[in-house]
């Protein structure tokens, strides 16, 4: 009887720490797979992020170009370029919180709580 007992402990003792185990490696897992997923929106940010950039560089070219023949000058286009992104990242550094930070937040928040 208290072979049977001891036996019986043992083996639900194994079973608790197969249980154990097996919960560590699927929180491995989920933790992968999550790290993976904000590693790979990382990537796509950043190549989109490059787009943009030569995207922007092609425009504010044909830009300095227009205004250079509307102005019959360089120098007056470029300051009206230069006037035009002056407002643009005054107008971003204004509202920053509400177009930038929390809409970040809560897209990784939602990764990392999904």
């Amino acid at each position: 009887m208290a072979n049977k007992i001891a036996q019986d402990i043992g083996e639900n003792a194994e079973y608790i720490k197969e249980i154990i185990t097996n919960n560590i490696e699927l929180k491995k897992i989920e933790l992968l797979e999550k790290s993976s997923h904000i590693l790979s929106t990382l990537i796509i940010l950043l190549c989109m992020i490059t787009i943009s950039f030569f995207i922007t560089l092609l425009t504010i070219a044909l830009a300095i170009i227009f205004l250079a023949k509307y102005y019959m000058t360089y120098p007056a286009a470029i300051l009206v370029v230069i006037g035009v992104f002056i407002l643009l990242g005054t107008i971003i550094y204004l509202v920053k919180d509400q177009i930038i930070t929390r809409p970040i937040t809560n897209y990784i928040n939602s990764i990392i709580l999904k």
